[in-house]
């Protein structure tokens, strides 16, 4: 299971997409984060932390009993556990119960993460996602009212150092990329 992690504009979907098209050989199950309930347009549903849990509950199996039947199976997914945590706004006790759970499940899998990451300088550049439109600067703005915050830098740079650190203390391996630049067009 091959887990991609990052914040906006950090390159997750042109890794997927690659990853995605070099694995169509193997028994590839491909999962875009827009299919895991990770998109930014999912982020203001009522309850969608707990759905959310739900679901990856049941990739979790599935992905088990797919390794079990089929040593071969190769699990993609843009985004999941650590980007849940991230962006969660507030988490209740049962919530947090079952999500550490799910860090243990994950623990007893083949998983490895590629933790995308931009340099301070680029985080506005590259999260910006102009081609979004008013929607996704509507969406920025209330995250950072909602988090007191001044900048879209500042909001990004504590996402990222956030996934950090949930990296370094789940005990799942990880690889970190460094993004650099301008995003692609």
């Amino acid at each position: 299971m091959l887990i991609i992690e990052g914040i906006s504009g950090s390159g997750k979907s042109t890794l997927f997409e690659r990853i995605k098209r070099s694995g169509e050989r193997r028994a590839l199950h491909a999962l875009p984060e827009e299919a895991l309930l990770l998109s930014w347009e999912h982020k203001w549903i009522p309850d969608i932390e707990r759905t959310r849990l739900r679901l990856f509950e049941g990739i979790v199996a599935r992905c088990r009993a797919e390794l079990e039947r089929d040593a071969e199976a190769f699990f993609l997914l843009e985004r999941f556990h650590v980007s849940h945590r991230t962006v969660a706004e507030g988490q209740d006790p049962a919530a947090a119960a079952r999500y550490e759970a799910l860090v243990g499940s994950l623990r007893s899998l083949p998983v490895h993460i590629f933790f995308l990451e931009l340099n301070r300088e680029d985080i506005r550049a590259r999260a910006e996602h102009a081609e979004r439109g008013p929607v996704w600067r509507a969406h920025q703005e209330r995250k950072l009212a909602l988090r007191g915050l001044e900048s879209i830098e500042q909001m990004y740079a504590q996402e990222q150092e956030s996934m950090r650190a949930l990296l370094v203390s789940q005990g799942i391996p990880y690889s970190t990329i460094i993004s650099a630049g301008q995003p692609e067009r």
